[in-house]
């Protein structure tokens, strides 16, 4: 190509993608998020060109270099990673580590986005994946306790670290008796286990499977 390795022309063309992708100021960023919350949500069966997640995540961030309002970003980004962790929406756990890893360890382009993005920001994805952990291995020695409850034993509780994740709203759900109690023998066991430590509910992203038998109805139609 006549224009092939011209500077100038290369730092043109830079600038002209980087001023019309902000036309819209924070719009770019937030999308580039949830596109990227949908990629990791539905993993390489999301994928209709082809390629995998992998090829596709670099593809996606190469555009993010040129978009302003990377807080923006960064928001939308662990709000989304939130939920995909808590609710276990995530494809592949691989493929969320994999893009921390990017984010923190990769090429000078992905230092660089670190560096845009701030160096807490990589912080606060390691922490939260951290607590996912912590919480499944709490979560398994709670339930082989010798005389945990049926209801006890289909608890799944996260303890999050309130610094590491974004915040919730405190919400009043009145829960059965037997749920109630079922909480309050896992916070017993995880302050035996965590001395001088608080734990408070948040129950904003909390979910359950609700089951019924409903008996047999004969209807008789008089005339």
């Amino acid at each position: 190509m006549s224009f092939n390795s011209d500077e100038l022309f290369s730092q043109s063309l830079r600038e002209s993608f980087e001023y019309f992708i902000n036309q819209r100021r924070d719009k770019p960023a937030e999308y580039i998020a949830k596109y990227l919350d949908n990629l990791l949500r539905k993993g390489d069966k999301g994928l209709t060109t082809g390629g995998t997640i992998e090829e596709e995540m670099d593809k996606v961030l190469v555009i993010f270099r040129f978009v302003h309002g990377k807080d923006v970003f960064e928001a939308f980004y662990k709000k989304d990673l939130a939920k995909r962790l808590l609710l276990a929406k995530s494809a592949s756990a691989d493929a969320e580590r994999s893009m921390l890893a990017k984010l923190k360890n990769g090429s000078s382009f992905w230092k660089w986005l670190t560096k845009e993005c701030g160096a807490g920001f990589t912080q606060k994805l390691e922490g939260m994946f951290k607590d996912i952990d912590v919480s499944q291995d709490f979560i398994k020695s709670f339930k082989e306790q010798r005389h945990a409850s049926q209801v006890e034993k289909n608890l799944h509780v996260n303890v999050l670290s309130q610094s590491w994740w974004p915040t919730y709203p405190e919400k009043e759900v009145i829960l059965p008796e037997s749920m109630v109690k079922a909480l309050e023998s896992f916070k017993d066991f995880w302050l035996k286990k965590q001395s001088g430590r608080k734990l408070m509910w948040r129950p904003a992203l909390g979910h359950c499977i609700l089951s019924a038998d409903f008996k047999k109805v004969v209807h008789l139609l008089l005339y």
